[in-house]
């Protein structure tokens, strides 16, 4: 687990990121799940971004893609 002061320095270091997995109209799929993994274990820290025709709830999706890669939200 991170402590508060850790999720606020990476949060800041992600600012200029650009996202690097892009959740669509078929919202979560095994796709979407095997690129956040892979991109977790090229750079540990990625954006991810629900576009505006996806149905996705961004805490639902949040918690759903950190449970599926075994990641922690910042």
């Amino acid at each position: 687990m991170l402590t508060g002061k850790q999720k606020q320095y990476l949060k800041g270091t992600a600012v200029d990121f650009s996202a690097v997995v892009q959740i669509g109209k078929e919202g979560i799929t095994d796709n979407v799940i095997n690129s956040v993994t892979e991109a977790l274990a090229a750079r540990e820290l990625i954006k991810v971004k629900i576009n505006q025709n996806s149905a996705e709830n961004i805490r639902k999706a949040a918690k759903l893609l950190s449970e599926e890669s075994g990641c922690e939200i910042v």
